[in-house]
């Protein structure tokens, strides 16, 4: 059927240039008649019958153009040729929420989500943003298969390792990968985010993924947080690049951050005032929802579609859950340094590490706390309750532990004083700066950094401390920070406790040679100072033989090698830990998790810093019998987490939300509250039981039930106020 005047091939490939974001909507047609082998004279047809008609409202009739088989054939070649289809999907700069004339996924295929905490929170719950991405296209009977690489303060330089290790390794090859980062490199960043990096490290992912076959969307990220801080602004250059980067890779583009923005004002105040994040790092349910409608947007659902997929979300049994955690975090004992040794041996004695036996003991008076309770009582009650019954069952075991000679503590430092006399004078102020094991040196009274400050005042030394650790540090971090930290201060000494990070943080660490400059700037920045530097080598990285101890060895031979050539103190403690460790009895450790140090592995690293002072062994061993009976050397510490949790759906929820707010509550309290009346009935309830694995269990059935009736109830209010 001919109709008007002919066109030339030449006038329709034109047209298509003229014209190019308007016909992308053939694209999702090509591919998939491509696919299913249809001839390119149906598909043409197919798509001016959807399109030309229904969409572009006779545009091209109007122009007169003649279309014959050979002219559908050119306009489908000039989509080729032109590379329209070279990628995904639609342009990238066109909307994200336009319809572009079909979803994108297909049935049977599988989506990857790598990204930062913005893909492992869409994950971590049952109402997180990838769960509703899947029950979205399931409502559409699209099946996919979805897994995701996330990782909480994960930068982007991170990522390309991520997917090497996850991605590119898969059998079958993912057919997408969703991208979301930008988010953590500016809220995690010590140190000033570099936006040249994160570009080149984004550009680098895309091309290989789309190398290996993945059709990739990009993400923006979340707002940062709703506080109206300049987080935001500082992340805008950031997602100005992702919109930047998906048009020059033709990628698809979820823009998550103008949804947000556009979001906030209409969703409801919740936690603390926040609207779309549980917490800073976290989106509710609502933020969720947020960023799994826009991803879906850009998968290509229709504004109808997306509708449905709503009323979908609300009523899917599971989409979400009441989940509470009661903040009785630890019970805390402060003991002496042999009492904890003691306790040590009782623990070994009954064929169990402390820390799970005192976890035992708390979990116990937990149990019988609640027995004791009147209803209605609150958390700080049983805070109270279960840390005077702790104090009093440590006690009880501290009476029968036998008793721990001073030699049982750890050896002396294997480090040799080769100085005459005590390094370090009276008055003079000492700069303690490291990561988090120094922070934890200083904020424990019975910390490396305290016990240093004791053991040189014990040896008639008095130094004023200057604190410099901070938790997550690296050597970059150390040296960005140096002359806030230290220099400003203007100290006479600094300890410098630096590696571990740099090593066990992988990806986002520091490499050997960044480092050995690091270290090098340091030492020259402070010794230009008049600051007189005395390393310490940086402590194992868990206990025993490890791929990161390996690594860790070659940062640790270097440090030796520098303090050698300038003529520094060392404090070898990763010498000295591993010699320690060979003398220990069975069942005890140093580190308390594998990295930071307990109160016997503080005393190891308070000795190698004491002796590296130039303390002799005479004064060292006085030093170590003082440590033994000092009050607060040590702490008996339990921790029990009290949580309960209920599967509902994300209209159950919002209901949950109402009632709180009604309560004048954040939900978190709401919930908190439910589930302590839980643990209540039952701890009357079952006046044997001891076990609180067992009496939670028992706990979370009348807690499931409780949420039930409320759902229940408020949804029957609802119904009755709107049939008035």
């Amino acid at each position: 059927m001919e109709i008007g005047s002919k066109a030339s091939y030449k006038e329709i490939i034109s047209f298509y240039v003229r014209n190019k974001e308007r016909l992308q909507c053939f694209i999702p047609y090509l591919r998939d008649f491509a696919t299913r082998r249809h001839s390119y004279k149906s598909l043409i047809f197919s798509i001016i019958a959807h399109h030309l008609f229904c969409r572009m409202n006779f545009s091209l009739l109007k122009r007169g153009f003649l279309f014959s088989g050979k002219h559908l054939i050119a306009l489908s070649v000039a989509l080729l040729t032109v590379g329209a289809i070279s990628v995904v999907a639609a342009d990238a700069s066109t909307p994200s929420g336009t319809n572009s004339g079909g979803l994108l996924v297909k049935t049977g295929q599988q989506v990857v989500f790598l990204g930062d905490s913005t893909t492992q929170s869409g994950w971590a719950s049952a109402s997180g943003f990838i769960h509703l991405v899947k029950l979205g296209l399931a409502k559409e009977n699209i099946a996919i298969t979805a897994s995701q690489f996330g990782k909480l303060g994960c930068q982007t330089k991170e990522l390309p390792d991520l997917y090497q290790k996850n991605v590119a390794t898969m059998t079958p090859k993912p057919d997408w990968l969703v991208i979301s980062c930008g988010l953590d490199d500016v809220s995690h960043a010590t140190v000033a985010p570099d936006l040249s990096a994160f570009q080149q490290d984004m550009k680098a992912l895309v091309v290989e993924a789309k190398a290996a076959g993945q059709q990739v969307m990009i993400l923006t990220t979340s707002v940062a947080n709703e506080r109206g801080d300049d987080m935001d602004q500082k992340l805008a250059p950031y997602n100005d690049a992702l919109r930047a980067l998906a048009k020059s890779e033709n990628c698809i583009l979820a823009d998550v951050n103008a949804s947000m923005k556009a979001a906030l004002p209409a969703a409801p105040p919740l936690e603390d005032g926040r609207r779309l994040r549980l917490n800073d790092p976290t989106l509710n349910s609502h933020g969720q929802r947020v960023v799994a409608t826009e991803v879906l947007k850009a998968f290509g659902a229709s504004d109808a579609q997306l509708a449905d997929m709503g009323q979908a979300w609300l009523d899917a049994s599971g989409s979400a859950e009441a989940t509470t955690n009661i903040p009785l975090q630890k019970v805390t004992l402060p003991i002496t340094l042999r009492e904890y040794e003691g306790l040590e041996v009782l623990a070994v004695n009954k064929h169990q590490s402390l820390q799970p036996m005192l976890g035992n003991l708390c979990g116990k008076d937990i149990v019988l706390a609640l027995r004791t309770l009147n209803t209605p009582a609150d958390t700080k009650a049983l805070q109270d309750a279960v840390q005077a019954l702790f104090e009093k069952d440590v006690n009880d075991e501290l009476k029968i532990v036998p008793a721990v000679a001073p030699a049982e503590a750890p050896a002396a430092s294997s480090t040799s004083a080769t100085h005459g006399g005590i390094l370090v004078k009276s008055g003079q102020k000492v700069a303690f700066m490291g990561d988090s094991i120094t922070a934890f040196g200083w904020s424990h009274p019975y910390g490396y950094v305290n016990l240093v400050v004791r053991g040189l005042a014990n040896a008639g030394v008095q130094v004023v401390p200057v604190p410099a650790g901070v938790g997550g540090n690296t050597s970059r971090d150390m040296l960005a920070r140096l002359q806030k930290s230290v220099l400003d201060e203007k100290p006479d000494w600094l300890t410098l406790s630096c590696g571990v990070n740099d090593v066990w943080h992988g990806v986002a660490g520091v490499d050997l040679e960044t480092y050995k400059k690091n270290i090098t700037s340091i030492v020259d920045q402070a010794q230009k100072a008049n600051i007189q530097v005395m390393i310490l080598t940086p402590t194992m990285i868990q206990e025993g033989n490890s791929a990161f101890n390996d690594k860790l060895a070659t940062y640790v031979d270097f440090l030796r090698d520098l303090t050698k050539e300038r003529k520094l103190p060392l404090a070898d403690l990763n010498a000295d830990e591993h010699e320690a460790l060979k003398g220990l009895l069975p069942g005890r450790h140093l580190a308390a998790d594998g990295v930071h140090m307990n109160p016997r592995g503080d005393h190891m690293m308070a000795l190698g810093v004491l002796k590296a002072f130039g303390l002799t062994d005479a004064q060292l061993a006085k030093v170590e019998a003082s440590w033994l009976d000092e009050p607060n050397g040590a702490v008996a510490e339990g921790a029990a987490r009290l949580m309960g949790s209920a599967p509902i759906t994300l209209r159950e929820s919002d209901a949950l939300e109402n009632l709180a707010q009604a309560n004048k509550q954040t939900l978190t309290d709401y919930l908190s509250s439910i589930y302590f009346q839980a643990l209540l009935e039952q701890g009357k309830a079952s006046a044997t039981e001891t076990s609180l694995e067992k009496l939670q269990a028992l706990a979370q059935v009348t807690y499931a039930q409780k949420i039930a009736d409320l759902v229940r109830n408020a949804s029957t209010t609802t119904v009755s106020a709107s049939t008035k």
